[in-house]
């Protein structure tokens, strides 16, 4: 969402489609307001964003990835397609990008089997591959999720998933312990668990979520909130569903699974619950909270012209403003690397342009000096990037005043949210 418009990123997985904008200020009765159509755009599965230099969006295409200037939403233009080593298709999921996440001004690219470019973005019309990771043993590379210097990267249809250190986004690096099998809980006779494939993923409030595709489908939960020690923590069961796509909305998972979508309260993680199914014809993959419905969207074109439908969840207006549930570094961390990046979850997706540098604030604890910093946001991650390496031996405070951030129905945040950290007592 942009300045109030739905930006439709939309295209075959062997390309061929466009960026469409839509007015959804009255949900019964949603407007196209631009379309702009792109031979090369592929289905791109996730949309980063950043505002250097003006605004931009990036979405993967057939060889890369591509850069759009969306200074003005209603008119959005492909500025540059990166061309990345091995990417091609066609092949659905061994060699393309599966999907992108802008901790500007880097952008962080899954490309399957071709493992995770880090491309400079600071200037999207020319853009430049500085690093790039590939997991040992070999995973395929689907979802990418950075939050402060943390890589969380989920396979495509398989059953593992890893946190990686990026603290040097040239030279990632997997973390120790930081590796885990998606399962649904159940073990083998060697208490080992049952790995379950699953398609895509989310992090919020230190859990992993993720829609399976083995024995029928569901939502498996992991507790993140050690890196290096993930943990099991639930599972819901749907038998007659496969995965497809989730995100978080006030203590709600919607989950895409493929045959119908649902709404799932994970409140309690261990316990997750069934609140309501949707229904839309075709592969039901994606299921996009936002005030009090959710826009609902099929992966074919079983019905003809019809790919997205506006259902309402809720009966009463969503009142209630976004919470901070995560923060990397975590709350008194101490020892951190002079080249820390500072990320946040909400519990919802946030209005992008409340984003800025009175709402999310990094400050030298002692002296209280503005740190000046990039910021940016995706799928509910709100990322600071200081724009100088931070000083040794500093402690750091970093602040969310009440009322600044806001939620996509314009709704603040209702209290302050404070969090510290301490650098290393000398340069790395």
């Amino acid at each position: 969402f942009l300045d109030g418009y739905l930006v439709r990123p939309w295209a075959h997985e062997r390309g061929r489609g466009g960026v469409a904008v839509w007015d959804v200020s009255t949900p019964c009765a949603p407007e196209l307001v631009a379309n702009v159509l792109d031979e090369q755009i592929r289905e791109t599965h996730s949309t980063g964003l950043s505002r250097i230099g003006g605004r931009w969006i990036a979405v993967a295409s057939l060889g890369g990835v591509q850069f759009w200037d969306v200074s003005d939403v209603t008119a959005p233009s492909m500025a540059f397609d990166l061309a990345l080593e091995g990417v091609r298709y066609p092949d659905s999921y061994r060699h393309v990008v599966m999907s992108v996440f802008w901790q500007a001004p880097y952008l962080y690219v899954g490309a399957s089997d071709n493992g995770i470019f880090v491309v400079d973005a600071t200037d999207p019309t020319a853009p430049s591959v500085v690093g790039r990771w590939s997991a040992v043993p070999e995973f395929r590379i689907g979802q990418v999720i950075v939050i402060g210097n943390l890589l969380y990267a989920f396979s495509s249809e398989g059953s593992v998933a890893a946190v990686v250190d990026v603290r040097d986004p040239s030279a990632p690096r997997a973390i120790p312990g930081g590796r885990w099998s998606i399962s649904n809980g159940e073990t083998d006779r060697f208490d080992r668990p049952l790995p379950l494939p699953a398609y895509f993923g989310h992090v919020s409030g230190g859990y992993a979520y993720h829609p399976r595709i083995g024995i029928g489908g569901g939502l498996a939960i992991f507790d993140v909130r050690d890196p290096t020690n993930p943990t099991f923590a639930g599972d819901f069961d749907a038998p007659d569903g496969d995965g497809g796509y989730v995100f978080l909305k006030e203590g709600v998972a919607y989950v895409g699974l493929s045959d119908y979508g649902a709404a799932i309260d994970v409140t309690d993680p261990s316990a997750p619950e069934l609140l309501m199914r949707f229904e839309l014809t075709g592969d039901l993959d994606t299921v996009t909270p936002f005030g009090n419905v959710a826009l609902v969207s099929v992966d074919d074109d079983a019905v003809d012209g019809q790919a997205s439908a506006i259902v309402p969840v809720f009966e009463a207006v969503d009142r209630r403003g976004p919470t901070v549930n995560m923060v990397v570094p975590t709350d008194g961390a101490t020892d951190q690397p002079l080249s820390t990046r500072v990320g946040l979850t909400f519990d919802e997706f946030v209005e992008m342009n409340s984003v800025w540098r009175g709402s999310v604030i990094l400050r030298e604890a002692e002296s209280g000096r503005v740190v000046e910093a990039h910021l940016s946001g995706q799928e509910g991650v709100v990322s600071l990037w200081p724009t100088r390496p931070l000083s040794p031996a500093t402690t750091y405070t970093l602040t969310v005043p009440a009322g600044g951030v806001t939620d996509l129905n314009g709704n603040p945040t209702t209290s302050t949210f404070r969090a510290t950290f301490t650098t290393v007592a000398c340069a790395e």
